[in-house]
């Protein structure tokens, strides 16, 4: 095809592969650059699929079970006015279903094509494992001195937010973690020296404190759950996982007394959310009584009853609660 032939003059691998090393900033900093570097990854490994008559990767059994769920997705968005399908705003749901193609075709870029080779990996994992570096050490700046290196303090509800202004960090903090720490923990602890294995065990317990001072409870769950899937298949770590999740827990009792603002805030703002639309009845009006029954939480009472006399406004919703 003869408007492909640009592409003979160029690199595209090359191309794409600085297109997916930028993907990490953009989601991190720069949505749209990490959309444009998608979007330019799929339309090169498309056109160089098409020029190559290279159509394997289509037939790959989890792809296409991708794409039976991507269809689904548009069925599930499509307004169906026969059995009261309707709804306000139905096309902007139906793109937003339809454009998740573009993920689909960037993973099976990436696996078939765009990383390929063992260099191209590694320059991968270093990307992530320095975007992940980066989310923690801007943690413990902004644990250590209150701010993270943009000025911004902690979220109103005591969480750090790392390099980001709102409580975004231990999410993508939780979702890098094991792909960055995996590899130099298994180089680390599987070396003979006692130093390495203590170096090994010491840096995953310092990446599983880290989610744990960031405050946010579901990504800490997560990651303890992904320490518990270590522990069941990784055999060399199996040891290393155990110590990282005592220690985890005993950074949670300990938060209190290292970190007072995460375990101050967090139970009390969690409750005003689930009550903040039940204004009456009975776990309105008697919500201190039903969550509090032991004496001594009569300090959790008064201030849930501060709270819903005072209407105090949820940090995370923006509105009163």
């Amino acid at each position: 095809m003869k408007f492909l032939n640009p592409l003979r003059r160029t690199n595209p691998r090359r191309v794409a592969l600085i297109a997916a090393l930028l993907v990490p900033l953009g989601l991190l900093h720069a949505f749209v650059l990490a959309e444009i570097c998608i979007a330019a990854t799929d339309i090169l490994f498309l056109a160089v699929m098409v020029r190559e008559q290279n159509f394997a990767w289509a037939r790959q059994g989890w792809f296409v079970l991708a794409l039976l769920w991507w269809g689904w997705l548009m069925v599930c968005s499509l307004p169906l006015p026969g059995i009261g399908l309707v709804t306000a705003g139905w096309t902007l749901g139906f793109l937003q279903a339809f454009v998740v193609i573009r993920l689909l075709l960037f993973a099976v870029a990436l696996q078939s094509w765009v990383l390929t080779t063992e260099a191209a990996r590694r320059t991968l994992w270093v990307a992530l494992a320095l975007s992940c570096l980066w989310i923690g050490v801007e943690s413990w700046q902004q644990y250590l001195t209150g701010h993270n290196v943009f000025g911004d303090p902690r979220w109103a509800d005591g969480a750090l937010t790392g390099p980001f202004f709102k409580p975004r960090a231990g999410a993508v903090y939780g979702h890098l973690l094991f792909v960055a720490l995996l590899p130099p923990v298994m180089w680390l602890y599987g070396r003979g020296r006692n130093w390495q294995r203590l170096a090994g065990v010491g840096l995953a317990v310092l990446g599983v404190a880290t989610s744990v001072l960031i405050g946010q409870r579901m990504p800490t769950a997560d990651v303890v759950l992904g320490l518990v899937l270590v522990a069941m298949f990784v055999a060399q770590l199996r040891r290393v996982a155990l110590v990282a999740l005592v220690v985890g827990g005993l950074v949670l009792a300990a938060t209190p007394v290292i970190s007072p603002p995460t375990s101050r805030f967090r139970f009390l703002q969690a409750t005003l959310e689930i009550l903040s639309n039940i204004p009456v009845g009975r776990i309105g009006n008697d919500g201190p009584a039903l969550l509090f029954p032991w004496p001594c939480s009569e300090r959790c009472r008064a201030v849930f009853n501060y709270g819903k006399l005072n209407r105090i406004t949820s940090p995370l919703s923006g509105r009163s609660a």
